[in-house]
């Protein structure tokens, strides 16, 4: 989840919301792919909006892992 533009509010209220419908939706198919802190470098670089144009899209949603 992104969390440059919340107040910590409403992250706090996402969050709730995740844990509470973790069976109902299947929130792991919204990530393609999982790169550790030590890699947010290469996520960033693979990431569709830093593609150049023409070049086919490798991630369509990354989470970074702590």
């Amino acid at each position: 989840m992104a969390t440059s533009n919340y107040s910590p509010w409403a992250l706090e209220q996402a969050l709730a919301f995740l844990r509470r419908n973790l069976r109902r939706f299947p929130f792991e198919r919204v990530v393609s792919h999982v790169f550790p802190l030590e890699r947010i470098s290469e996520g960033f670089r693979q990431a569709d909006w830093m593609q150049r144009q023409g070049d086919p899209v490798r991630i369509s949603r990354a989470a970074v892992s702590m």
